[in-house]
């Protein structure tokens, strides 16, 4: 049993890491872009195709339990964040940052 926890434990902090691994380069910002639950797969390719027309990157994409995108978007385009809001498919768009860590207390 320990072992089988010891190794979900690992290839979630994995996971985690690889995650972080998608730091911006110099002159982009990481966002998160979530979608609203209901978006059609072409409004999802479309989100796509307005991020790479926008010169950013696609860092990864989210399928399972919500639609969205971990974006990398140039700085030096004022209101392209804006722009990405105001978007029909665009529930909400926010800094990618680390999160906070928590800690579990074991019972016994």
């Amino acid at each position: 049993m320990r072992s089988i926890i010891s190794i979900i434990t690992t290839l979630a902090l994995t996971s985690l890491l690889a995650l972080n691994a998608y730091a911006a380069k110099a002159g982009y910002t990481d966002f998160i872009m979530v979608f609203n639950r209901d978006i059609s797969d072409s409004d999802f390719k479309k989100a796509q195709d307005d991020v790479l027309a926008a010169k950013g990157t696609i860092n990864h994409k989210y399928t399972a339990g919500l639609k969205g995108l971990s974006v990398s978007l140039p700085d030096n385009q004022d209101g392209l964040v804006n722009t990405f809001e105001a978007k029909d498919y665009v529930k909400f768009i926010e800094t990618d940052q680390t999160g906070k860590q928590m800690t579990m207390k074991k019972y016994t």
